[in-house]
């Protein structure tokens, strides 16, 4: 579909399901059982679950800057498992970019306004997910927001669309927070990964992310070994950590 001139579909990683009921995500999504909740698959580990601030960027257009698309106005329900992110929201009411979203029932709302109405009158809630083969980086950032300070965690993907960079954000004003999750799904994204087919030269960083991540200027901020795991950088307000993950693929459903 068209939105702005622009093609837009579920590589904004946002989709309204409804609350209650079974649907199926056909892998871009998480597949959502009976009572609601996402259903992880035999064998599936779930590393950590909670509540998090959840939002997400992308660009315009290549070779600019990153901009807001969506927020959840809410923290979200996270899990963080061995093969994904997953997150779910019972609201989703702001946005500061119209555009579409279109989910498995074929359900079509054209504005957030669009989307606020909808949530309200059929009981449904925001889902979305990031497979750990999609990541071409994790970002550790520390920034000063209405006078306090933030930390994200930023997950970026390529669009199958038009290749431009999307950003998941999680986010809290506890840094020792967003930092242990950083370190979690660096080493996650990079063991799963491990496991799959890779490119040429790709090996070798991601037994490194797996065991003791690295940033992309070769600094260790967790500590210099798998028995520092304990450590968490101290960041700058300002300060952004980037830790690369050779071997993405585009957002798929493959």
């Amino acid at each position: 579909m068209l939105v702005d001139g622009r093609r837009s579909g579920p590589a904004n990683l946002l989709a309204l399901v409804a609350s209650h009921g079974p649907s199926a995500g056909g892998g871009l999504f998480p597949d959502m059982g009976q009572d609601g909740e996402p259903v992880f698959v035999t064998g599936e580990r779930i590393i950590w679950s909670g509540r998090m601030h959840v939002g997400f960027l992308r660009q315009r257009a290549n070779n600019r800057p990153l901009d807001r698309i969506w927020e959840l106005p809410e923290p979200a329900e996270v899990w963080l498992t061995d093969r994904r992110l997953v997150f779910t929201c019972k609201k989703f009411t702001e946005g500061d970019w119209k555009t579409a979203w279109m989910d498995w029932t074929e359900f079509l709302a054209s504005s957030v306004n669009s989307i606020r109405a909808e949530l309200k009158r059929y009981g449904r809630r925001a889902v979305g997910q990031i497979r750990y083969e999609w990541p071409t980086s994790i970002e550790l950032m520390r920034r000063r927001v209405r006078m306090r300070q933030v930390s994200y965690l930023g997950v970026d993907c390529v669009d199958p669309w038009d290749d431009a960079i999307v950003r998941l954000v999680l986010f809290d004003k506890s840094a020792e927070h967003v930092a242990g999750l950083t370190r979690m799904i660096v080493t996650a994204s990079a063991a799963y990964r491990l496991n799959r087919s890779l490119p040429a030269g790709a090996e070798a960083l991601l037994r490194q992310q797996a065991d003791c991540p690295v940033t992309a200027d070769q600094t260790h901020p967790f500590g210099s070994g798998p028995g520092d795991s304990g450590q968490l950088p101290s960041l700058d307000p300002g300060a952004t950590l980037t830790f690369p993950l050779p071997g993405a693929i585009k957002i798929s459903g493959a």
